[in-house]
């Protein structure tokens, strides 16, 4: 599964279709909606495929603050930071077998019959690469759909 973002009004190829795991687009909408300041930020609808669109203006200042963070180095502090964030996080319950470790007869395929498993967030990947291609997308998009 994955988040399919579609330029409205392209002023390039790289306007035209932006494209994220959902392991890669819930980090980074999180940065966005984090650090960038437009009447648009719902965080519920920018981490659904809904079809939430972002206009022209808005896709504009994405780019801009995107790239200033980057320049200033922010974006690769930032990415350090929640790498040894999510590293220190303790695993969860798993969920599959309750805790157990076990399914009917056999160890847990989930957890491999640890009875714990991995958060969620620490499966999503936030990288300044990604970031720099979707500022470089929302600055020729002319306004985006998030689908």
């Amino acid at each position: 599964m994955g988040f399919d973002i579609y330029g409205r009004a392209p002023r390039s190829a790289h306007g035209e279709y932006f494209r994220n795991a959902v392991w890669d687009w819930h980090p980074l909408a999180d940065y966005v909606l984090e650090h960038v300041t437009i009447r648009e930020n719902d965080p519920f609808a920018w981490h659904r495929n809904v079809g939430h669109v972002v206009p022209a203006r808005s896709a504009a200042v994405i780019a801009a603050v995107l790239t200033r963070l980057i320049e200033s180095g922010h974006a690769a502090r930032y990415a350090e930071r929640r790498e040894k964030l999510l590293r220190d996080l303790p695993d969860q319950r798993c969920d599959i077998c309750d805790g157990t470790g076990r399914r009917s007869s056999r160890s847990c395929n989930a957890c491999g019959g640890k009875g714990a498993q991995p958060r969620f967030k620490t499966l999503c990947r936030f990288s300044v690469d990604n970031v720099a291609e979707f500022a470089i997308f929302c600055r020729d998009s002319g306004g985006f759909e998030i689908c």
